[in-house]
């Protein structure tokens, strides 16, 4: 089952509105509805290239008001694993050395989780090429705009035209955890990929994805 956040009610509403009560009845949990957003994109990250973002500006970076929920499976708020991941593809052969994201605790169990790296596999995240446990999110509703930063230990190579996947997960470490994974900053419709308890990823491109930036080194 999956799960939103917050004003549950609302958003099933309008998914039902929008064509969308099938995938309404699969109960996926998001943390609320999107805010409309119309400033531009901020692409700074000196000195590192960047691979790939969907982040605004700094001071608009994302939609602090709502998100998709990644959680543990003892959770008691979404009472399974719900894993999370968007996909990007370098437009040149790079190494990325650090990923940023909006991750928020949602306000049960441990404020903590999992983000990984992965390969693509039929158009669904794969293989794992890294991982990093992550802990202390601010809290789920104080806006925008404090980012979470992995800086990788070893870079990961990626390869020009070849699809990646940001995963946000948890481990033994977060078991109990539900953290929210804010939308991007202008609402924008992306390709989603969401995972109940381990078994089996699925996709859907008709809602707001949530928010990264990829950096690194670019020949």
């Amino acid at each position: 089952m999956h799960k939103f956040a917050g004003a549950l009610v609302l958003t099933l509403g309008l998914l039902a509105a929008g064509g969308a009560s099938s995938y309404a009845q699969q109960n996926h949990w998001l943390a609320a509805a999107p805010l409309p957003k119309t400033a531009q994109s901020d692409s700074s990250e000196a000195p590192l290239k960047t691979i790939f973002s969907n982040l605004g500006p700094n001071k608009d970076a994302y939609n602090g008001g709502g998100g998709w929920i990644a959680a543990g499976p003892s959770d008691p708020y979404t009472n399974q694993q719900q894993d999370v991941a968007i996909p990007f593809t370098p437009v040149s052969d790079s190494t990325v050395t650090r990923i940023k994201v909006p991750f928020q605790y949602y306000g049960y169990g441990a404020n903590a989780g999992t983000i990984a790296l992965a390969s693509d596999a039929s158009g669904v995240p794969g293989t794992v090429l890294a991982t990093h446990d992550i802990k202390n999110f601010p809290v789920f509703g104080i806006g925008c705009c404090k980012l979470t930063t992995w800086t990788l230990k070893t870079g990961v190579s990626v390869t020009a035209g070849t699809q990646y996947w940001i995963i946000a997960t948890t481990d033994k470490k977060s078991i109990d955890s539900a953290y929210v994974w804010d939308y991007t900053w202008n609402g924008v419709i992306e390709t989603i990929a969401l995972q109940d308890n381990l078994t089996g990823w699925s996709t859907i491109n008709f809602l707001p994805g949530p928010a990264a930036g990829v950096f690194g080194t670019t020949p």
